[in-house]
């Protein structure tokens, strides 16, 4: 999810230390160049990471489409809309043969069609001109493409995001972001960011060899940074801090599915 170690949680249990440790390992066995960058899913969007953003490290753009993600991951695609990814969208039935008002929606929405309309069932409108309605057609295909060319993929995502906090400089930067910036962010619930289960497939492809980082709710003196645990070990009023053990065992659980399938 992003990218530092931390190798110390709930290792007093035996179990998590090895799995975390492979980070580290992973982390300092790479000295090739930074170009793609990490993505993000974190349940507190916070100001460091912010920074990263600045800084060119949080930049691999994610998208909510299982089959653009796997091209993307495989490397079959990339995000600039060409030929290369027309054909993986019409190999895939993303982009079907005859085109329906469900599938201009769809596809204005990643940016990989624009003006093109439907006239009449056979019949497209692109660009002012009226072509076929057959996306295998030379001149159709050749017509779609001259559209968006030169455009990338639209709508995606380097971090998805629970909620946010920070300091007042934190706040002006996310009210200043521009329309681009504002929509590489994407707010959303805590069910998505803290575990795989409402889409599975999807969220697995997304969350390629992850790194786990925690922020502590908590400083002590000596620089110990801690996080709220109840007397239980179960959710409710914090009332002792551990900097080992998350807040709740049904989080430890969440947390260990995801590492042991997005390692």
């Amino acid at each position: 999810m992003a990218t530092h170690l931390v190798g110390d949680l709930v290792g007093e249990h035996g179990v998590i230390d090895p799995v975390l440790r492979c980070q580290q390992v992973a982390v300092a066995g790479h000295s090739e160049p930074f170009d793609k960058g990490l993505y993000v899913s974190t349940e507190m969007f916070v100001n460091g990471m912010m920074h990263l953003m600045e800084q060119g490290v949080v930049k691999r753009r994610v998208y909510d489409n299982l089959a653009l993600q796997l091209g993307l991951n495989s490397g079959d695609i990339s995000t600039a809309i060409d030929d290369r990814l027309f054909s993986y969208c019409r190999t895939q039935g993303l982009i079907p043969r005859h085109l329906e008002e469900r599938n201009l929606d769809e596809l204005r929405y990643w940016g990989i069609l624009d003006t093109a309309t439907l006239v009449a069932p056979d019949t497209l409108s692109v660009a002012g001109r009226q072509l076929s309605n057959d996306t295998d057609a030379p001149a159709t295909r050749a017509a779609l493409l001259a559209d968006v060319e030169g455009r990338e993929l639209r709508h995606g995502r380097i971090l998805h995001g629970g909620f946010f906090l920070g300091p007042a400089d934190f706040y002006r930067k996310l009210r200043e972001l521009d329309a681009a910036g504002q929509e590489q962010i994407c707010m959303t619930g805590v069910r998505r960011t803290n575990q795989l289960l409402l889409d599975y497939p999807l969220y697995c492809a997304q969350r390629q060899k992850a790194r786990f980082i925690n922020t502590g709710m908590m400083v002590t003196l000596t620089g110990a940074r801690a996080l709220p645990k109840t007397s239980s070990g179960s959710k409710g009023t914090a009332q002792s801090a551990s900097p080992r053990v998350p807040a709740s065992s049904s989080a430890r659980k969440r947390f260990l599915a995801m590492i042991d399938r997005c390692l």
